[in-house]
């Protein structure tokens, strides 16, 4: 079955907790200045809907691995 396994404040939880942690708490904030533009469009992207989508992309069968959360698929992908 293909599942959604964060919602996206959840992730928007994750990345402000990782942003204090790698950045701010180490005084690097200049790097989080340089990255706004896209921290911001990832921030504001809800892109939960995308599992419905790709759901048909996805084969039916119980065989093999269950698949990947396609919602953190498309979160991890680099930018």
């Amino acid at each position: 079955m293909l599942t959604v396994k964060f919602s996206h404040s959840q992730y928007q939880d994750f990345v402000h907790a990782s942003l204090n942690r790698y950045f701010i708490l180490s005084g690097q904030q200049v790097a989080i200045f340089t990255k706004s533009d896209l921290i911001l469009k990832l921030w504001v992207a809800d892109i939960t809907g995308i599992a419905f989508l790709l759901k048909s992309r996805y084969s039916n069968s119980n065989k093999g691995d269950p698949p990947k959360d396609p919602v953190a698929l498309f979160r991890s992908y680099p930018h």
